[in-house]
Order: structure tokens, then C-alpha cells, then sequence
């Protein structure tokens, strides 16, 4: 019920209590009605028969009194006078014009008198016929009784009571139905028919609105719709989880192979074409080891965002895992699809990623692109033409885009970049331009030059090329372990000119895996009478992770015979700390990551701190990378780390030119 627009509303309890009041009210209302009506039914028919009678023989008392001549005055004296023994008084009326010719009946207003009237007509027989006409009126019998002296018939009472007992009930039943129904039955069943429909064809969108004024079920009403709304957010997170990559929002491998399958019966059918761009970073694995894998997070939500910003709306992205891509571009030609994946790679390749502490770096990607249907006509063999052609991308240097058309015309992996790089290491070595650069290594306090660290660079047309420009595709070659004992052999060769001073050498995972190797290095230094005391071999958690049991073994053979370990990048991988535990080492060499932004980021200073902290704590002694200015300096120095290296204490210097010859 709605008034004044506010809708007024009840509780179960309280309707049944009205229910229930206003059957007592109903019942009460009803056996009195009842009682009142076999009450009139009493008087109508029981009083006129007893009525009937007494005025019958009031009459024939009348005929004898008018056979002694009275006149009509004497005849009502003596009628008047009769005692029939009855509860009850008569009365005579001499007859008139208006006399009633029939017998009637009246009930006193208040209910307590009942008046009969029979009228009494003349007959042959009557004394008066000479002076009135047969069947005139002589005059009126009048009884009058007390509606208390009713006797009522058993019968006739019982079947009164009965059928109006039978009546009320009917009625009581039939308001007390009406009610249940519309007010609680009908919506329950509303409820009911929502929960059908929500579980049948899992439409969450359904919700109860009108239920009528009952509280209760306006509040089951109330508590259905928030559980389905609760159950449609929860089951759209779930979907959401089911299809969506949790770190870039994007698509993941399940969602992007049902928007792949749904494109092929799209092209299908409209006979269309699309395309399929596969992307893989450069050396993502490099950025979780040196800058974290919190850092390689930020770079990977910043690549999906700038895919997006490449594409149309049309188009769909995906994370499949890791720093591997997929793009779907619908009602895309080879041309268009090349085109875009080169914007995508432009805008990839020419703007630095930027990480939390404002730090910038280059990230490159390899893309590969295949298309509908001239590379691949199912979903099988999609997959296989796009990895085919991000392969190729990949054969070519890394950094390119790759179609069809290059898997075509470039099968020779002579050819690549890659490869190029590879035979121009090769022919260093074997021409004598691989050399070493001596990097100095400072203590603070005055200490000046303590030690270097060995750095590998390749002489080319008279050009120094970094380590960082060809040390990836010599590893892939397999090259790394000649690489090592080609720098050793020239470090041991050259420790002679540099008569104080300890130098660092890095060495490769595949130098550590080859324990012969490894065992013969205090012989190799011996050919060139230098102290194995001189010599620290570096090792990071790349190296040592695959032969965790060799390299402990290794360790503590080439200790006793004198030459010292450092832990590389200390902090940039999960397992540093461990390392220190179980590995007898002498050095901490701090990653440069934590250095850098060493003024700016009071996190990195909490971090080397307590690097330093724990070295002392192990006896070891800390060296900070990447020291590029005095202010770094200053910090490092306060904070107690041992020594330091970078450009600010100087660049790595080739000893075959020495000492003037800075790269």
C-alpha cells in the first residue's frame, strides 16, 4: 500500500495477527447476526403459527358471544377478558372500511412485542348476517406477545445455525485465502521464477522488484538481490581471472586462443582476412637479474599499455606468459599488419622504459607476423607460422620484424646478424684482437688503487668494442669457456707489469660446470710465476644456480691453493643471501642497480647498508659498482662499504696501451 508516495509495508507476524483478529471480529460479528436471524426467522414463522391458533379460538369463542346478541363494544369487553393461559394479551377491533381482510403480523421497534392481527370475517352461520354481508369484516383480533416467549424448534434452529455457520466459514476462508495469496504466496512464487531463471540460463541481470507489503519477503527480497549481485561480480572476477593476465590486464592464453578461434570462424564466413603479430622482448631475463624482477613487472605493464596505444579498438592483445605477446588484428592485409608491427616495434625501441626510482632503460623486442590466409588456413598451423617467423626474427639479431617473406629469403643462418657477430669474435681470437681492460677497484680513506677488475673488449678496424656488444651471441655459440681462459691466460700474462694489486676475473657458467678447467687454473698462473693470492674469480647466481654442488667443490679446492672468490651483483637475484651461507667467499661486490640511484632513492641507501651490515657481520668485505659521481662516493663512504669502482675512480684502461689509453 502507497501513501503519500511512501510505501507502507508489514510484517508476517503482524498480518497474521490482523488475520487473525479480524477472524475473531468476523466470527463474533457473524454468530450474532446468526442469532438475530434465526430470531426473526423464529417470529415470522413459529409466532404466526401459534398466532393462528389462539386467534382461532378466540373466534370461536367470538361466534358463541355473538349468539347472545352483545353488541360488538360487550363482544370485545368479553374477548378482552379471556385468560387463554398464554404469555400473551387479546384484544378485539370492531371491523371498518379499513379493516384488514387478511392476517398480518408486526414487530415492535425495540424488538420485544410481536403483534398479530386476524381479521374476523362474517359467515352463514354468523348471528349478525342479517345486518352484514357474508364475508364482511366483523372486526380485528389483535395478540399480542413477548418476543421472549418464543419457543424455537430444535430442528429448525439446528439447520439455521448450521447452514450460516457453513456460509461464514466459506467467507472466512475465502478473505483469509486471498490475503496469503496475493500478499505472501504470489511473491514467493515471483522469487521462485527469478531463481529459475538465473540458474537456468545464468542471467545474472534478474532481480525481484515488486513483492508486496510483507516485510519478511520484502526482506528475502532485499537479501536475494544482493546475493545475486554478489554472485554476478564474483562470477565476472572469475571470468575475469579465467581470460585476463592478472599483471597487464591483457588478454591471457586462454582468452586470446578463443578470440583467435572465433576469428577463423569469423573469416570464414565472411570470407576476410586477419593477422597475428607474436612478440617476444630482447633479454627480458637481463633485466629481472640486474634490476629485479619488481622492475621487469613495470617494464612488462608499460609494454602492454604501449601495444594497446598502437592498436585500433577492433584489435586484440595478449600476455601468453612471461615476455611472450600475441596480437590478433581483424580485417588486416600483410602490408597493413607489417606496417603495424613496425609502429609497435618503433615505439617499443626509441622511447626508454622508465622504472619506480626514475631510472631509464632500453628495451628492444623481436616481432614476428603472420597472416589469414596466406601464412596459415587452421588454428595449428597459425601457431606454427607466427613462431616460425618470430624465430626468424630472432636468427636476424634480435631487434627486427619478421613476416612470411623474410622466413622465405632468409634460411641461411649464415647470413644473420647473429652469426656475423659470432664469426667476428672468431676471427679476433684467432688474429690476437681480444684483450683486456683493467677497470681500478678504490678504498676509501686514502687507500687509493687496490685492485682491478678484468674486462673483455674486441679490437675491430682500429674500434674498441665492449664486452656488452657481443658477450650474449658468444655464449649462445658456445664460446663463453674459451673466452674465459683466452682473458685468464692474458690477465697472468700481464699481472707482471702491474706489481702491486689483485684483479678480478669474471668467468662464465660454462667455465664453472668444467671442474678440470677450473682445477687447472693455479697451474696456468704458475706458468707465469703469479701468485694465485692475486687473482679473485668472480661468480653471480647465473653461474652458480646450475652447478650449485660443483661450485662449492671448486671453491673450496682453489682456496687452498689461494686464490679468493667474490659474489658478483650482490642483491640482484633471490638467492644472494644463500650463497653467503653456504659458499666460503671473500667479497661482496654490491649491484650496480642499488648504486646508482644511491642520492635519490633512500630505499637503495636502506638496502646497501644493510648489505654492508650483513658482509660484516660474515667477515667479508663489500665493493659498490657503478660509482659514477662524488656525491655516490660520499654516501658509500658514510655508510661504511670498503671500496668502490665506476667511472667516477676511473674508466677501463686496455693494458696493451698502457696506461693512457681510456675506452
Amino acid at each position: 500500500m502507497t501513501v503519500f508516495k511512501y510505501k507502507i509495508t508489514f510484517s508476517l507476524s503482524v498480518t497474521f495477527f490482523l488475520l487473525s483478529l479480524f477472524s475473531l471480529l468476523f466470527t463474533g460479528v457473524f454468530l450474532y447476526s446468526i442469532s438475530g436471524a434465526v430470531k426473526a426467522r423464529a417470529v415470522e414463522n413459529v409466532f404466526i403459527h401459534v398466532a393462528n391458533r389462539d386467534a382461532k379460538l378466540v373466534e370461536n369463542s367470538l361466534i358463541y358471544a355473538m349468539r347472545d346478541h352483545l353488541t360488538s363494544q360487550e363482544v370485545g369487553d368479553v374477548i378482552g377478558s379471556m385468560d387463554l393461559g398464554l404469555h400473551h394479551s387479546v384484544s378485539f377491533v370492531p371491523g371498518s372500511k379499513d379493516s384488514p381482510t387478511v392476517e398480518a403480523i408486526e414487530i415492535s421497534d425495540d424488538g420485544e412485542f410481536v403483534n398479530y392481527h386476524y381479521p374476523v370475517l362474517t359467515t352463514q352461520n354468523c348471528v349478525s348476517c342479517h345486518t352484514q354481508a357474508v364475508g364482511s369484516v366483523i372486526g380485528t383480533i389483535n395478540i399480542t406477545y413477548p418476543s421472549s416467549s418464543v419457543v424455537v424448534p430444535l430442528n429448525y434452529s439446528v439447520k439455521t445455525a448450521l447452514y450460516y455457520t457453513f456460509f461464514g466459514m466459506w467467507l472466512l476462508f475465502a478473505v483469509l485465502y486471498l490475503n496469503l495469496k496475493f500478499n505472501v504466496l504470489e511473491p514467493i512464487l515471483v522469487i521462485a521464477k527469478k531463481i529459475r531463471a538465473i540458474t537456468d540460463h545464468k542471467d545474472w541481470s534478474k532481480r525481484v522488484t515488486d513483492v508486496g507489503r510483507i516485510k519478511e519477503i520484502s526482506g528475502l527480497a532485499f537479501d536475494f538481490n544482493a546475493m545475486v549481485g554478489a554472485v554476478e561480480f564474483d562470477h565476472g572476477q572469475l571470468e575475469n581471472l579465467a581470460t585476463r593476465d592478472p599483471l597487464t590486464d591483457l588478454l591471457n592464453r586462454r582468452g586470446f586462443e578463443n578470440a583467435l578461434h572465433d576469428e577463423f570462424m569469423r573469416a570464414e564466413r565472411h570470407e576476410c582476412t586477419f593477422s597475428v603479430i607474436s612478440l617476444d622482448l630482447d633479454n627480458f631475463k637481463g633485466i629481472n637479474d640486474t634490476f629485479g624482477h619488481p622492475a621487469g613487472d613495470l617494464v612488462l605493464i608499460e609494454l602492454g599499455m604501449r601495444i594497446n596505444k598502437c592498436l585500433r579498438k577492433s584489435d586484440v592483445s595478449a600476455r601468453l606468459g612471461g615476455d611472450e605477446f600475441m596480437i590478433l588484428l581483424r580485417d588486416t592485409d600483410c602490408e597493413s599488419s607489417l606496417r603495424a608491427a613496425h609502429k609497435i616495434h618503433e615505439f617499443l625501441s626509441t622511447i626508454p622504459f622508465s622504472l619506480t626510482n626514475g631510472q631509464l632503460i632500453a628495451v628492444t623486442a623481436s616481432l614476428g607476423v603472420a597472416n589469414y590466409p596466406k601464412d596459415a588456413t587452421t588454428l595449428e598451423s597459425m601457431h606454427a607460422a607466427v613462431d616460425d617467423v618470430l624465430y626468424q626474427a630472432k636468427r636476424m639479431g634480435k631487434n627486427h620484424v619478421a613476416s612470411s617473406q623474410c622466413a622465405k629469403t632468409d634460411k641461411n643462418p649464415i647470413n644473420t646478424q647473429s652469426n656475423r657477430i659470432v664469426d667476428r669474435f672468431k676471427h679476433a681470437m684467432n688474429s690476437g684482437n681480444i684483450t683486456v681492460a683493467l677497470q681500478p677497484i678504490v678504498g676509501f680513506n686514502g687507500k687509493g688503487t687496490v685492485a682491478y677488475e678484468a674486462l673483455a673488449r674486441m679490437i675491430e678496424d682500429g674500434a674498441c668494442i665492449q664486452a656488452c656488444e657481443f658477450i650474449e651471441e658468444v655464449e649462445k655459440a658456445g664460446l663463453c669457456q674459451s673466452l674465459d681462459d683466452l682473458m685468464l691466460r692474458k690477465v697472468a700474462s700481464e699481472l707482471k707489469h702491474i706489481p702491486t694489486g689483485k684483479v678480478f676475473v669474471n668467468l662464465s657458467s660454462a667455465s664453472f660446470g668444467d671442474v678440470d678447467w677450473m682445477l687447472s687454473i693455479p697451474s696456468i698462473l704458475a706458468k707465469h710465476d703469479i701468485p694465485c693470492s692475486r687473482i679473485v674469480l668472480e661468480i653471480t647466481e647465473r653461474e652458480a644456480l646450475p652447478h650449485l654442488g660443483g661450485v662449492r667443490t671448486v671453491i673450496d679446492k682453489l682456496r687452498g691453493a689461494g686464490i679468493q672468490f667474490a659474489l658478483d651483483d650482490f642483491g640482484s637475484g633471490f638467492s644472494s643471501f644463500l650463497y653467503i651461507k653456504h659458499f666460503d667467499i671473500d667479497y661482496i661486490k654490491i649491484d650496480g642497480s642499488f648504486v646508482q640511484q644511491l642520492v635519490n632513492n633512500p630505499h637503495d641507501r636502506i638496502i646497501v647498508e644493510n648489505i654492508r651490515r650483513v658482509a660484516d657481520d660474515f667477515g667479508l668485505t663489500t665493493i659498490a659498482e657503478f660509482v659514477e659521481d662524488e656525491a655516490t662516493a660520499v654516501i658509500l663512504f658514510e655508510l661504511g662499504v670498503d671500496y668502490a669502482q665506476g667511472h667516477f675512480f676511473g674508466h677501463p684502461n686496455l693494458i696493451t696501451h698502457r696506461p693512457d689509453s681510456t675506452l
